[in-house]
């Protein structure tokens, strides 16, 4: 499958905001950048204000007509220091549970039992990555901020102000992204994977600003390694 992966890095708090974030006067963002965020970042840089973007044949093919797929981003890690490239994490199965002894992880999607009555969730754990018999999990790191706005920036009061708060992806967090297609339409997009990029909201209000690190055009590139088929052949 080809692919263009790229690295981008916040350089700032970003707000990839959810549509529900639970309270009127606040906004919660996601914990990885959505696909459709970045497809947004490329129609801005790769088109113009008054293009007649439906109309337009290039934009079809790039942004509309399904050749190309805008992948979430989500949170990377370095890979161990003996190999090279970057670890894109996937989201942590919902059927993971904690042991409580010994310390490990059970998957009942497959467990035919277990010896905890209780199994906790993984909750703080939103992504992980399974090597062999081993799982790394992470979670990003958020920026909780809030703010008073007021129609007169002199006076802060009940009457004329609203408090509200930004739960956003936290400065320093790195992503990587995935861009699927036709190699001759991932080789238009690859030159503006690159720079100073802004994303999601408030970006006025000192959100949003990103950077693209690295873009590499994988021929062969898969999601996972899938593992072999259990000896029982059930799944």
């Amino acid at each position: 499958m080809k692919a263009l992966t790229f690295l981008i890095r916040l350089k700032s708090p970003v707000l990839a905001t959810q549509t529900d974030s639970g309270e009127p006067n606040s906004a919660t963002a996601f914990e990885y950048l959505p696909g459709s965020m970045i497809r947004g970042a490329m129609i801005a840089r790769m088109t113009n204000s008054g293009d007649d973007l439906p109309a337009d044949p290039d934009a079809q093919r790039l942004f509309f007509g399904g050749s190309v797929r805008f992948l979430n981003a989500y949170p990377t890690l370095p890979y161990p220091a003996d190999s090279k490239g970057a670890l894109r994490l996937l989201p942590t199965p919902k059927s993971w549970r904690k042991k409580q002894s010994p310390d490990g992880i059970v998957d009942f999607a497959i467990a035919s039992d277990s010896s905890d009555k209780k199994p906790k969730k993984l909750d703080e754990a939103a992504f992980a990555w399974i090597s062999g018999e081993k799982a790394l999990t992470y979670s990003p790191r958020r920026q909780m901020t809030v703010h008073n706005a007021s129609d007169d920036r002199n006076r802060k009061q009940a009457q004329i102000s609203t408090v509200y708060r930004y739960d956003a992806l936290a400065e320093g967090e790195a992503f990587m992204g995935v861009i699927l297609g036709e190699e001759t339409l991932l080789t238009q997009i690859k030159p503006h994977l690159t720079g100073d990029v802004l994303l999601g909201g408030s970006r006025t209000g000192g959100y949003g600003l990103a950077e693209f690190e690295t873009a590499t055009l994988d021929a062969n590139w898969q999601e996972y390694t899938p593992s072999a088929p259990p000896a029982n052949g059930k799944v």
